[in-house]
């Protein structure tokens, strides 16, 4: 390869997993991270991948939606960023799939369900070692779920090991994220079929120069997003710094204060 990329990258990921001539992979991920009872043999990517909208925006949210052959609607999403609102995006992005399936009129028994996955580049849980999170609507004391149409899966890349030599479906797919960026090709004990085709997504980002000048306008982009995030993140924890230390210096002076007063009525009596 010519050079290196990154799969993270959003025009790469969206090819990888947003593609027709990729839905292979699609379903492998979406099977390696949900492990459904019966494994999902199809699905209909319902915004499938256009190079035009990232000539267009600056930052474009890199989603996929799908549905498989049993009707189930899944929302595959990258994040690079994880900011302290991430969680409620998460829901808030949820729900609005959800709640789209109905219009004016049409009963509730029409909802199927929406499984979301996000892909996350950052910590969300800093106090949790697992990577994996799989987040459903239960009772808090029985455990007893309120529904089955709730779904949500998060992925920390960054807290994801390497165990061992025997990689298993999603490790499989963690290691190609989280690791692809260094390779030149794709590693000896790597057999995957999906693996392979995967690789051959990056090789053409590699080889073909309007691919590799879409894919650099996208990486240096993204690093400027990352770099303002990074600003506003540094500059918010300044001013609570700031206003935490005003706090209590204000504290301490009123604590003399009172001090004072108390000396000076002792002293008038």
């Amino acid at each position: 390869m010519k050079h290196k990329i990154n799969p993270l990258v959003d025009c790469v990921f969206k090819r990888l997993f947003g593609t027709e001539r990729n839905k292979n992979l699609l379903i492998s991920f979406i099977n390696s991270v949900t492990k459904p009872e019966i494994p999902i043999n199809d699905v209909t990517i319902l915004n499938p991948h256009n190079e035009k909208e990232y000539l267009s925006d600056k930052m474009t949210i890199v989603d996929i939606k799908a549905t498989d052959e049993n009707g189930k609607i899944y929302q595959i999403e990258i994040q690079l960023i994880v900011n302290n609102y991430l969680p409620q995006r998460i829901l808030y992005t949820w729900s609005k799939m959800y709640s789209s399936q109905l219009e004016e009129g049409e009963n509730f028994s029409r909802l199927v369900p929406v499984i979301s996955i996000w892909v996350l580049n950052g910590f969300m849980f800093d106090d949790i070692d697992e990577f994996h999170h799989h987040f459903q609507v239960a009772d808090t004391k029985r455990g007893n779920r309120l529904t089955d149409d709730f779904s949500i899966h998060t992925l920390e890349l960054k807290k994801w090991v390497q165990q061992g030599s025997g990689l298993k479906a999603l490790d499989n797919w963690l290691y190609f994220l989280t690791e692809a960026k260094n390779w030149d090709k794709l590693p000896s004990e790597i057999s995957d079929p999906e693996l392979r085709q995967a690789m051959l997504t990056l090789e053409d980002f590699s080889e073909k120069e309007e691919d590799f000048e879409l894919y650099n306008s996208r990486f240096i982009a993204e690093l400027e997003e990352n770099t303002r995030e990074k600003l506003l993140k540094d500059e918010r924890a300044r001013r609570i710094k700031a206003e935490k230390e005003k706090l209590e210096m204000q504290e301490k002076i009123n604590e003399l204060q009172k001090q004072l007063e108390e000396q000076s009525n002792q002293k008038k009596h």
